[in-house]
């Protein structure tokens, strides 16, 4: 079994070494066919007075013990090896699909953090061209949503406080920016 598990599966059914396998498990019965009569057919009536097929011929022997070594050991063990490879590919699958939507988040955040850099600091130029009151207060939120861009993205959780603080700072850039804006922003706890 742990011959087979351990050293033929892995070096021929994964590298689709279909024929060698076939030939291995062959091999693999014959020494145990032939191990087993030694230890059974010389050995138990030697020394401990046994035994077990004295009465049958070689032939059958061999067959039975042959097909014994092929369905209760190679057959379940490479059963066993089989699921536990597709549960391996399944589970690596799941890790690229996770790892391809880390990447398409970090290319979009790449992508957008820019435009909307370019946008807002244009938007705080001109309000410090025309001496506005709201000047400090929009770099403050600019800055406090980099912040978060940068650091919080990369936490596994963000806690809602942290999210609506970031939503509203977002918002009030946004305000800046529009004529009469008609945005408000209701959280209910």
């Amino acid at each position: 079994f742990y011959i087979n598990y351990f050293i033929i599966l892995p070096f021929t059914l994964k590298k689709n070494k279909y024929f060698l396998s076939i030939l291995c498990w062959i091999l693999l019965c014959i020494i145990f066919v032939a191990i087993r009569y030694v230890v059974q057919e010389y050995y138990f009536p030697k020394y401990l007075n046994i035994c077990n097929f004295c009465d049958i011929e070689f032939g059958a022997y061999f067959l039975n013990n042959f097909l014994q070594c092929l369905t209760g050991l190679l057959f379940p063990g490479t059963l066993i090896w089989l699921i536990d490879r597709w549960f391996v590919a399944e589970k690596q699958k799941l890790v690229l699909i996770e790892d391809k939507l880390k990447a398409e988040s970090a290319f979009l955040q790449s992508q957008l953090t820019p435009h909307f850099l370019f946008n807002n600091l244009h938007t705080i130029y001109s309000m410090v061209f025309h001496h506005s009151d709201q000047t400090l207060p929009a770099i403050k939120k600019l800055s406090d949503i980099l912040r978060y861009s940068i650091n919080e993205t990369k936490a596994e959780s963000v806690s809602p406080a942290q999210e609506v603080e970031h939503l509203d700072n977002y918002i009030g850039l946004q305000k800046l920016r529009a004529i009469n804006p008609a945005i408000e922003l209701s959280v209910n706890y």
